[in-house]
């Protein structure tokens, strides 16, 4: 089921900043639009400069929360987060759902790329459960597997 709606901390609507770029040569695709996000770029711009972000509109949003409730999804094996900087916005607006969310795998950077993203502490810091809660399984280059502790 495709749902054409961004995920973020409250239901209505946001802008979402899309990318577009020229990608250099060598890269295995031609057009770059994989950078589009809620968040305004920051870092990114400098990181890859060849990403434009030119143009913008408006998107639905929906909480994890309101869409799980919506659609009585009571439990979550697996939930890949690639939002591009916006991880603060579904992790407060799914809240219930993560806390029976078993494994979460989301995009974290070491340096800002967007404004306002936040790092790996302060995602498992947010994440429900409280500290311990949450387990980093695996931290890659710009991303990291989390287990929900709590759920086994």
């Amino acid at each position: 089921t495709i749902v054409e709606a961004a995920v973020g901390d409250r239901d209505g609507e946001a802008t979402f900043n899309l990318s577009e770029g020229k990608v250099p040569p060598g890269a295995d695709v031609h057009t770059w639009t994989y950078s589009s996000s809620l968040k305004a770029p920051t870092g990114h711009l400098k990181e890859a400069p060849w990403v434009k972000f030119q143009r913008s509109l408006k998107v639905k949003v929906v909480r994890l929360d309101t869409f799980c409730r919506e659609n009585s999804i009571d439990r979550i094996d697996f939930i890949w987060a690639d939002v591009q900087g916006a991880e603060d916005l579904v992790i407060a607006g799914g809240q219930e759902a993560l806390a029976r969310t078993r494994y979460f795998y989301t995009e974290c950077y070491d340096r800002p790329m967007y404004e306002g993203q936040i790092d790996l502490s302060q995602i498992t810091a947010r994440l429900p459960g409280g500290p311990g809660a949450w387990e980093v399984m695996h931290r890659f280059p710009t991303a990291a597997l989390l287990r929900n502790t709590r759920l086994g």
